[in-house]
């Protein structure tokens, strides 16, 4: 008897297994077009946020041999490599975390949403570079920061020169501009006395917010933290707090 009504029923029973077959099959492909659809739109929207958000630009200019590529590296890695002199420019691009200022791979803070992160594109001059490459970064870089070699043969009347030029051009594209004399081989004994160069430097008054000192090195990474803190978020530390910034 229940044979027969098993066979009864087993076309009623195998239409509406295979309707909830196709039902559950429908709703699966449905779920993964749209977790493939959201997924995509994210990636879509994240390329887009990375072409269109803005960079902090800045150029790193000064003497020959005075560290400048080291510097760089030294932002934007967070550790000290050893370089050759640079011949022609060089552009780098990353990102820093907004609360330390440095990489994200090196951060101590975990899951950094991208409005934690700053794009940062650096240009260094090379001493092989024409004088329409220095004017085109001059342009593009509302920020600048000048190195200065302690151990260096220069002349701190030419050093001021060099920046009076310097500033002079620069002023002329941005009217929001920024500048760090980053005094470097700090860690070294002797050197430059920085406040016979400080005295030297003739800075137009009207940029007396506008410009720091700093007694820094590449190599320790003494003073980087102020120098793009100032640069990139207009924070001056007082001279209380590190005694290695000369604030003026």
């Amino acid at each position: 008897m229940e044979f027969k009504v098993l066979i009864k029923t087993f076309p009623f029973n195998a239409i509406r297994f295979t309707g909830k077959l196709c039902q559950l099959t429908l709703r699966s492909l449905y779920l993964f077009i749209k977790l493939l659809f959201k997924s995509t739109t994210n990636l879509y929207v994240d390329v887009l946020d990375n072409i269109n958000k803005p960079s902090e630009c800045i150029l790193i200019v000064g003497p020959r041999n005075s560290g400048k590529s080291s510097l760089l590296y030294r932002i934007k890695l967070s550790e000290f490599i050893s370089t050759t002199p640079t011949g022609s420019s060089v552009e780098e691009q990353f990102y820093l975390c907004r609360f330390c200022l440095v990489p994200p791979s090196n951060c101590i803070h975990s899951d950094l949403k991208d409005y934690d992160k700053i794009k940062v594109k650096i240009y260094e001059l090379g001493f092989n570079d024409s004088i329409h490459t220095y004017q085109h970064q001059i342009q593009i870089c509302n920020k600048v920061i000048y190195v200065i070699d302690s151990f260096g043969n220069h002349k701190l009347s030419e050093i001021n020169k060099d920046i009076i030029t310097l500033i002079s051009e620069h002023n002329y594209h941005h009217r929001m501009p920024k500048y760090v004399f980053f005094i470097t081989k700090n860690d070294m004994f002797g050197g430059i006395d920085h406040t016979a160069l400080q005295k030297s430097i003739e800075i137009p008054q009207e940029l007396k917010d506008k410009y720091m000192f700093v007694l820094g090195s590449s190599v320790t990474g003494q003073g980087i933290f102020e120098s793009i803190a100032f640069l990139l978020l207009d924070r001056r530390p007082s001279q209380n707090e590190n005694s290695d910034l000369i604030v003026l």
